[in-house]
């Protein structure tokens, strides 16, 4: 038999600032979901997406829009829904769980940022904010065999 746990009838102070980002996400929510729909999105486009707040270990957007790169590996429905992996430059752990890509940024200075790949999600295109690049295609492809592998635990022969 599981045994529920009842929630603390007091919040404690990481709890409070928890709820009040979720008040502010869900004010921003309201009017991404009124915005239209971003057109011509491609499979390798990474774009800044309104990701919001998430449960537990879920990728949350940042700053107060809620903002963080993800890299788009496929659209559906005239490019409505999408399929995203949110990024991060932070791995947490190296494994098949995270696929790293590097650029030079506008400023000159190189970036490196990592597909957390077990996050793959279904996000709606009124979510993305601007385009920050293209993924070359050569690393597109190993991210998606990457991709493979964490699906189905096996390679391509």
């Amino acid at each position: 038999m599981t045994r529920v746990t009842k929630p603390a009838k007091t919040l404690t102070e990481s709890a409070k600032d928890f709820a009040a980002r979720l008040i502010s996400w869900t004010k921003l929510k309201i009017r991404v979901n009124e915005k239209e729909g971003v057109k011509y999105i491609k499979e390798r486009d990474i774009w800044w997406a309104h990701l919001g707040i998430n449960v537990g270990h879920e990728q949350d957007g940042k700053n107060e829009i809620f903002e963080r790169p993800v890299v788009i590996v496929s659209n559906f429905f005239g490019g409505n829904i999408l399929w995203a992996v949110p990024m991060t430059s932070k791995p947490k752990d190296d494994g098949n769980y995270f696929f790293k890509t590097s650029y030079t940024q506008p400023d000159g200075e190189p970036m490196t940022q990592y597909a957390v790949l077990p996050q793959l999600k279904a996000i709606s295109s009124k979510r993305l904010i601007r385009k920050l690049r293209v993924m070359p295609q050569s690393e597109f492809n190993a991210l998606i065999e990457q991709l493979k592998v964490l699906l189905t635990g096996k390679k391509d022969e």
